[in-house]
């Protein structure tokens, strides 16, 4: 598989993706995130 970056938001102890993401995964496949941030905190949703 080759590397995919997609936009997610942080929620309630997990990560939601914002847009569809066409990741060719398996059902309970291991990933690593790398998470950069895109925004600045105050700028997050409430």
């Amino acid at each position: 598989m080759k590397t995919e970056t997609i936009e997610a938001v942080y929620e309630h102890g997990s990560f939601r993706v914002i847009a569809p993401a066409d990741l060719e995964l398996a059902e309970g496949q291991k990933v690593r995130l790398v998470i950069e941030p895109i925004e600045k905190p105050d700028e997050c949703l409430p």
